[in-house]
């Protein structure tokens, strides 16, 4: 049976976050796998899809609820590979203290 790998206590990746620029942050958190990318679009687009029938009879605007996805990741246009990636905007990628957002 494989060893699985130790897991990295939470401090450590933190300071190695930190210690990244904002361009770094977003070319670490840029995904260009075809399959994962499309398998992620699907998901988005279904989450999305399920959240509009939940709040069909509710007086809520469905765009402005802001989700972490939506707030963090963006899909864009890869013209080398001809396809596309998802990539981290960098003004979230900006933001020093990210561990809060995703706890929340």
């Amino acid at each position: 049976m494989p060893l699985r790998p130790q897991k990295a206590p939470e401090d450590e990746i933190r300071k190695c976050w930190l210690h990244l620029s904002t361009e770094q942050r977003c070319e670490t958190m840029t995904f260009d796998d075809p399959k994962l990318v499309e398998r992620i679009e699907s998901a988005v687009q279904e989450m999305f899809v399920s959240h509009l029938m939940i709040t069909r009879g509710a007086n809520k605007d469905v765009l402005s609820t802001a989700t972490f996805f939506t707030a963090a990741f963006e899909f864009i246009w890869d013209e080398v590979r001809l396809q596309p990636v998802l990539t981290m905007k960098s003004s979230f990628a900006a933001n020093g203290d990210i561990f809060k957002v995703l706890r929340a």
